[in-house]
């Protein structure tokens, strides 16, 4: 039995491992992926003010990529 609960306990350790590494994972991936919405948001904003001098076009794509993110953005944290 003591065998038993030794394997139990390095299989767990094991699996808090291995959740632990893909939790930083998507942290970084969930990073990367928002830094390039805003960044995408960002060249449409100053693309449109500084051809225009408002916010025009623009608007429809930030509501894109923020809708996009909303829809996606949760996915992306539980894989």
């Amino acid at each position: 039995m003591n065998n038993y609960e030794k394997k139990v306990n390095e299989n767990l350790i094991e699996l808090k491992r291995k959740y632990e590494n893909n939790m930083n994972k998507n942290a970084i991936i969930s990073t990367i992926y928002t830094s390039a919405m805003i960044t995408g948001i960002m060249v449409c904003c100053i693309c449109d003010i500084a051809i225009s001098g408002t916010l025009t076009w623009s608007l429809i794509v930030l509501s894109s990529i923020l809708v996009t993110w909303i829809a996606t953005f949760p996915v992306i944290l539980s894989t």
